[in-house]
């Protein structure tokens, strides 16, 4: 069969590749010559910055991708996050005299649909060569390669997370905070928890990244998992007196004895089937949101919900073919599979990670593989993109000290 695009017009071949999206097109420069030099023309790249997808009217491998959460979803989160985020500051400035948040700008939800429809357009306005932006994307994305499934335990790629900003609730009286979420090999009670409900309530977690621009990949979660034990050696805690407690509340254990006997119990099974019960607080439904500050109302990128599973497991949740870039990590979890002894449902994390890389850094592929190319033009328009971002957000100071 002859190559159809040795007799089309040019003009003809271009509006043909117009309906192929930012991967075939990458692809079919491999094709011949001829179709290189094809995929080599600007238009044929433009056309994919213009185009839309009927689902989410947004581009994959562009920063404008993810779908569209409600406005009053967001706005009830934001307004939850703000609450508690007064709380952390508060505490951080009277311990260390310095916060690591950011500075917090108010919006209205009609100014928060109008940044949203603004996306797409100022990235449109920040693409100077969509060719090489596309290429260098798809190379790094292809090359960042999701890790292999581990039981009970993270992941050995390094995490993009460095600071736990704050959950919607937390056991803080069995320290079961999201700070714990961060340390990989953990004891098995250095967990997040929240605080339960009957209803099995929405929960969410905010973290910030190493850096400010950062390319993510995929996000790991491992839900904490409880084995409720009735030995008269280990004494439940939030047993007694009535209150409601995390389920990290597992067992104090009270001597070397107690210590042996948990450690047979724990890792080799236990003798008896009737004196232990687990339990795996996982969520059923998990979403992951990006953004350049910690408002979740303003972050510009949501993915769909992903379903959890309920396994004391390692759990990846591959973001690709969209291009995930931002400084702040919001999760939302929702429902839950089972309650405790106590009736409550509660969602529990044992570590949570973030894999990509930091792209603001200017030698960040040296930090991979030090014979990846610099992906100038793609560092060029997520930063442009960025500065245009923080200015519709209100964050002047931000944009200048960039």
């Amino acid at each position: 069969m002859p190559d159809p695009f040795v007799i089309l017009p040019t003009e003809v071949s271009l509006r043909a590749l117009s309906f192929l999206g930012p991967l075939s097109l990458a692809r079919i420069s491999s094709v011949s010559k001829l179709w290189y030099e094809l995929t080599s023309l600007p238009d044929a790249w433009r056309s994919v910055c213009l185009s839309l997808y009927p689902d989410t009217f947004a581009v994959a491998l562009t920063p404008t991708a993810g779908v569209v959460v409600a406005d009053d979803e967001l706005e009830t989160l934001s307004k939850e996050y703000h609450r508690e985020r007064l709380l952390i500051e508060k505490s951080t400035l009277s311990s260390y005299n310095v916060s690591i948040l950011p500075p917090w700008t108010e919006m209205n939800l009609s100014e928060i649909r109008s940044l949203r429809l603004g996306l797409r357009e100022n990235f449109i306005a920040c693409c100077k060569d969509p060719k090489s932006f596309f290429t260098d994307t798809l190379f790094i994305t292809k090359n960042i390669v999701p890790p292999s499934e581990f039981k009970h335990r993270s992941s050995t790629f390094n995490s993009l997370l460095r600071y736990g900003l704050a959950a919607s609730t937390s056991d803080y009286q069995y320290g079961q905070v999201i700070g714990n979420t961060l340390k990989e090999d953990n004891w098995i009670g250095a967990v997040w928890s929240s605080t339960g409900s009957k209803n099995g309530k929405p929960e969410w977690l905010c973290f910030k990244m190493a850096e400010d621009l950062c390319l993510v990949r995929g996000v790991e979660v491992v839900p904490a998992k409880v084995r409720e034990c009735s030995q008269s050696s280990v004494r439940g805690v939030g047993k007694s007196g009535g209150r409601a407690a995390g389920p990290g509340f597992v067992a104090i254990i009270t001597s070397a004895v107690d210590w042996r006997w948990w450690i047979s119990h724990y890792h080799e099974g236990p003798k008896d089937h009737h004196s232990l019960t687990d339990y795996i607080f996982a969520p059923k439904r998990i979403r992951f949101s990006f953004g350049f500050n910690d408002n979740p109302a303003q972050m510009h990128y949501h993915s769909r919900w992903f379903d959890m599973k309920c396994e004391y497991a390692t759990q990846y949740f591959d973001l690709s073919p969209d291009l995930v870039v931002g400084g702040y990590l919001f999760i939302t979890t929702d429902g839950n599979y089972t309650s405790h002894f106590n009736n409550l449902y509660y969602t529990a994390f044992r570590c949570v990670k973030a894999q990509g890389v930091c792209i603001s850094l200017e030698d960040f592929q040296s930090t991979i593989d030090p014979n990846w190319p610099t992906f100038g033009e793609m560092r060029r328009t997520l930063q442009e993109w960025k500065k245009l971002m923080l200015k519709g957000l209100g964050c002047q100071d931000n944009v200048e000290q960039m």
